[in-house]
Parts: C-alpha cells; structure tokens; sequence
C-alpha cells in the first residue's frame, strides 16, 4: 500500500502542486486500527483543522468528515466564531473517543503527541527538548 501511495505522489506532483504521504502515520494505522490513546490522553490539536464540506457542514475534526456524530454546526445557519464557541462544540470535543474512534495515525497524531508532551511534560527530558 505504501509504495502505490509514494507512486502516486511522484504521478502527480508537480513544482506549484505538493503531495504529501505521511509515511509514518500510514505505518502505525497498518499495524492497528484505532488510536487507542497509545501516545497522548486526549486530542489537543482538533482547534487546528476543524473541516468544512461544500453543503457548509463545519466538523470538529477532518478525520470525522462525513460522520454526523462530530458536525458542530453549519456555516450557512450560523458564523465560524458562534459555531466555534457554541455548546455543540464542547461537547463533541469532549466526547472524543481516543479508544474507538479515532483512527491510528490521524491526520493530527503528530500534532496531538507535540501539545501532549507540551501540556503534560516529562520530568525525565530536558525542557527544551520537546
């Protein structure tokens, strides 16, 4: 699977067109299914990439596209800022389900386990070195 997707990254990628493999993470989702919370206790970095489909469905997630369990809203009913600070908002947030949900190496895995390491800090690393 892997080398059809590096393929299809050399078909079409161009000098004013990128095409990026996550190499790493399609690796890890391989081995497992889930996340599993294996890395981090809870998502983070959702605020960073919230998605929003043509009909103006905003998710909470772009790894949640398609699944109504994590529309927040709709940007044709409401503004991003009062869907963003809405009460629908905190709570799917908080219902994020690490365990059975969210898929091994998700787009925001490398994102979540940076603001994991930031907000819960090991005592055995130097603090510089995140």
């Amino acid at each position: 699977m892997l080398r059809q997707l590096l393929a299809i990254k050399q078909r079409y990628q161009r000098a004013n067109f990128a095409v990026h493999v996550k190499v790493d993470q399609i690796a890890s989702a391989y081995v497992r299914q889930f996340n599993g919370a294996l890395r981090y206790d809870r998502c983070r970095a959702h605020p960073l990439v919230p998605m929003i489909e043509p009909d103006g469905k905003v998710y909470l997630c772009i790894d949640h596209g398609g699944d109504a369990d994590f529309v927040i809203g709709n940007i044709y009913d409401d503004s991003i800022d009062r869907i963003w600070t809405s009460e629908r908002r905190r709570q799917v947030a908080e219902r994020i389900d690490l365990l059975r949900k969210c898929p091994a190496g998700c787009f925001l895995d490398d994102s979540n386990l940076l603001l994991h390491r930031l907000a819960k800090p090991d005592p055995d690393l130097h603090h510089q070195l995140v």
